[in-house]
């Protein structure tokens, strides 16, 4: 029995979040992914704008590059996505296609993007979007807003897979990327 709990802890440990940034309102957590060799992220902040004005900024996708970070273009066509992403050098960039799926009440919105290999994509939607020549990785991204007495809590969170990058570097750099995002998030909110 003894076995049992702590081998339950153990794993209870190991896919847990830990906190890796607190830096200007803003946490970022990341956390071991089962069969992977790259972490997931979660990062979150409170701001203290409408939440009508947070809905619409996340709800803009075409304008996710001017705060998200790495993207190097999107296209959104008939509840489809369409990212690349820009890799540093000696990597080639990546993209991944996206269902995007949408969650609202009054005091919540969460926008599910769920990471789609191209050729699993409908006939009809291939068809839609030109197949970008750089590799192909898979993405599940969620951004989440919630009404609370403070303001409006903004959750980024992702689970990556950047097929062939070094797993040592990639999860290091997510948590800058992470960041920057909701720090640039914060930024766009204020204009």
């Amino acid at each position: 029995m003894k076995k049992l709990i702590f081998l339950l802890l153990s794993v209870a440990v190991l896919f847990s979040w830990e906190l890796k940034k607190n830096e200007n309102g803003i946490k970022v957590y990341t956390q071991n992914v089962e069969n992977s060799k790259y972490d997931e992220f979660k990062a979150e902040m409170i701001v203290t704008k409408p939440f009508d004005k947070v809905k619409k900024t996340l709800l803009d996708f075409k304008n996710y590059p001017k705060w998200q970070k790495k993207i190097e273009n999107i296209e959104v066509k008939n509840g489809y996505m369409l990212k690349e992403l820009d890799f540093p050098f000696p990597l080639s960039n990546r993209f991944a296609f996206y269902k995007i799926n949408i969650k609202q009440t009054p005091d919540m919105l969460e926008i599910d993007l769920n990471s789609i290999p191209y050729d699993k994509l409908p006939e009809n939607i291939k068809k839609e979007f030109e197949k970008p020549s750089c590799v192909e990785m898979k993405d599940d991204v969620v951004f989440k807003a919630v009404k609370t007495d403070n303001g409006v809590k903004i959750i980024y969170s992702a689970k990556v897979d950047p097929k062939g990058a070094p797993a040592f570097i990639f999860n290091r750099k997510i948590v800058s990327a992470a960041y920057e995002t909701l720090n640039n998030l914060k930024e766009e909110l204020n204009k």
